[in-house]
């Protein structure tokens, strides 16, 4: 693409008189110096008015193709058998801005440099780099005498992902800025945005490392598929549209766990018991939807665009990391070493202790069984299990009452319409057994009602120990 995209060396003469002798001099002189500095010289092919190539234009033929006769320029014609006068007039036109026709007078021009590389490669992006700083140091060496400065080629492209990457580093930091006060104000807390700021900086860094190590160093090239074959490096735009795509998917995924998590913990569960029943519950949704949001990113990569493929790879993999790797193994290890510490500076209430509740024995010998008001024995004489959950959901509604009025903690959690949670466990007309002795009392009463005769503790009775 060097021929098909070539540079220009813009030069412009501060005293505005390009068809002069010295200009040309100058000219000729400068873009050589540049070219020679760049370290491509002997890959280039130069043109314009002053020079063709290696080839010195001469002024003096220059300007009586401009301005001789007619007679001068059959005089010049017989002389190159061929209308030199009319190939310079075109030149003129071509790499300058006079008109000699019209009698505008010339004041910059510019020499076409095509390379004989790929000028999108990362050899040409060198070479922009180089050419530009030769062209400056010949500019000074010239004193300052004319005005350079390199356009066309790759170079708007190469300016564009430039810009671009300029910008890239404010756009993570102002991302995961963002992202920090979300959280910190959603969770009031300041180690909820921070654990998770770091959780996704590290699903990003891994991501982007696999995808250096497939795309980069061919990693995968093995494997013989086109669409993981390694090219050298990545493409501009893969990692830019990439990058928030998964920092939405790695938050999405982290607040559905961490939201299950405060759940529990606000329903009087331990830090360590609410992790582990979060991630119980959430845990294999979270990775049922990152195996789907994988299969629809990998599609990508029977796509034939290398840009695509790279994005499609970038994505995948992160989804895939997130889920398998951060959010259900690391996530949950980190906060269980965090214990409290999770929410701070919020406190949460503390977590109630394990509720025992022990079964009603039989009736006494020589007396009907009596369930107490509204209650349904079974022929045994215990109660059937439709009394047992409705006896349980009245003790679990009592025990969260009377927590959420020792506490204070907000309405949410303790509400008329909370549903009891999934795996808690039975409660009969039964007294339920705790640390805390209001709480024990409140439950005692709720759960037994009228039947407080029928009920009995005992700490040695093999007691069936829950969570509720």
């Amino acid at each position: 693409s060097g021929g098909l995209f070539p540079f220009k060396v813009l030069v412009q003469p501060q005293d505005g008189a390009v068809d002069s002798a010295a200009f040309f001099e100058r000219a000729r002189g400068l873009v050589r110096r540049a070219l020679d500095l760049s370290g491509e010289a002997g890959a280039l092919n130069a043109t314009g008015v002053m020079m063709a190539g290696a080839t010195d234009v001469p002024y003096d033929m220059v300007h009586q193709a401009l301005h001789g006769s007619a007679q001068q320029c059959d005089v010049l014609a017989r002389l190159l058998q061929r209308d030199a006068c009319a190939e310079v007039r075109v030149a003129w036109a071509q790499f300058t801005n006079g008109d000699v026709d019209a009698g505008v007078n010339a004041t910059a021009t510019f020499v076409t440099v095509a390379l004989d590389f790929d000028a999108f490669s990362a050899r040409g992006v060198q070479w922009i780099r180089a050419m530009r700083a030769g062209l400056a140091q010949a500019a000074n060496e010239s004193q300052g005498l004319d005005c350079v400065g390199l356009s066309g080629g790759s170079l708007p492209m190469v300016d564009s992902v430039n810009l671009v990457y300029s910008y890239y580093p404010v756009m993570v930091g102002v991302t995961l800025g963002v992202v920090f006060a979300l959280l910190g104000i959603a969770f009031r807390s300041l180690v909820v945005p921070l654990r998770a700021v770091l959780t996704i900086s590290l699903s990003l860094v891994l991501t982007m490392g696999c995808a250096w190590l497939v795309y980069g160093r061919g990693a995968l090239d093995g494997l013989g598929w086109v669409a993981l074959s390694g090219q050298g490096a990545l493409t501009w735009s893969a990692p830019v549209l990439a990058f928030p795509i998964m920092v939405g998917l790695g938050l999405d995924y982290d607040i559905f766990l961490l939201g299950r998590i405060l759940e529990y913990r606000l329903a009087a569960y331990t830090d360590v018991e609410s992790v582990t029943a979060g991630v119980e519950h959430s845990g294999p949704l979270i990775s049922a939807a990152g195996v789907i949001m994988a299969i629809a990113f990998g599609a990508l990569l029977f796509s034939s665009s290398t840009s695509l493929n790279e994005l499609a790879f970038l994505l995948t993999a992160s989804v895939l990391v997130d889920t398998f790797l951060v959010r259900t193994v690391l996530v949950p290890s980190v906060m269980g070493l965090l214990g409290k510490r999770n929410w701070w500076p919020r406190t949460l209430p503390p977590p109630l202790p394990p509720m025992t509740l022990m079964p009603l024995p039989p009736p006494p010998v020589g007396e009907p069984p009596s369930g107490g008001s509204g209650a349904s024995l079974r022929g045994d004489g215990l109660p059937d299990y439709e009394t047992i959950q409705s006896t349980h959901d009245a003790a679990h509604a009592a025990i969260m009452q009377a927590r959420l009025s020792m506490t204070g903690e907000g309405e949410h959690a303790g509400s008329g319409d909370h549903q009891p949670l999934e795996h808690a466990g039975p409660g009969d007309p039964a007294f339920v057994s705790t640390d805390d002795g209001d709480a024990g009392a409140a439950v005692g009463a709720s759960a037994s009602g009228d039947r407080t005769g029928d009920s009995v503790t005992s700490p040695a009775a093999s007691p069936t120990t829950t969570r509720s």
